[in-house]
């Protein structure tokens, strides 16, 4: 029996403006996210969405690996690249499982940035459980971030469903025994989710 329903929140249940972060700064920069990937990754882009490095500590090490001198209005990238929004349907969607007594929670690698406005929004407060990497210190797809929100829930592993829209984001939690759904897009994602209570509640 499906108990609880874990979301990934960004292309879940909000959209990526922009392609995201990498590709707001490659506008910004005029150039490719294939090119500025090798960059982000040498900031250690893992340990600042873990919370182990700052945003000033993460965007130095990006312009030394980068060599060039960075733009001061980073703050784009956060702010045009962020899901910030969630969809309506989603939310609504959200709301009526509440109303079943299904528990929801949030399972997102973010950065320090995204994380306070969305909290500032209160954006989070609908649910029963926010576990954010930049929060905990783990990122997916490390097994200890999925079991820390099973921890949380107080649930056993086949009792919770997880959704994300990136496949490798659900291997870990396929392997723990949960089941999943990727999600495309708002419509899928519902009949998705309605399609696992029917078959395991």
């Amino acid at each position: 029996m499906i108990k609880a329903v874990i979301f990934d929140w960004g292309g879940v249940i909000a959209p990526n403006p922009h392609g995201g972060w990498v590709n707001v700064l490659a506008d910004m920069l005029g150039s490719t996210v294939n090119d500025l990937l090798p960059h982000w990754h040498a900031a250690e882009y893992e340990k600042f969405s873990s919370g182990l490095i700052d945003e000033a500590q993460f965007w130095a090490q990006f312009e030394k690996s980068y060599g060039k001198p960075l733009p001061n209005n980073l703050n784009r990238v956060w702010i045009d690249g962020s899901a910030l929004q969630p969809w309506e349907d989603a939310m609504e969607f959200i709301d009526k499982i509440h109303s079943r007594g299904i528990i929801t929670a949030i399972l997102s690698n973010t950065v320090k940035p995204l994380s306070l406005r969305i909290h500032q929004e209160a954006l989070y407060d609908g649910f029963h459980t926010v576990v954010l990497s930049d929060e905990v210190g783990l990122c997916k797809q490390d097994e200890n971030i999925y079991r820390l929100v099973l921890e949380r829930l107080v649930l056993r592993v086949d009792e919770c469903l997880y959704i994300d829209d990136l496949p490798k984001n659900l291997v870990p939690a396929n392997q723990l025994g949960m089941k999943t759904i990727l999600a495309k897009n708002p419509t899928q994602m519902i009949n998705d989710v309605e399609l696992a209570f029917r078959v395991y509640n």
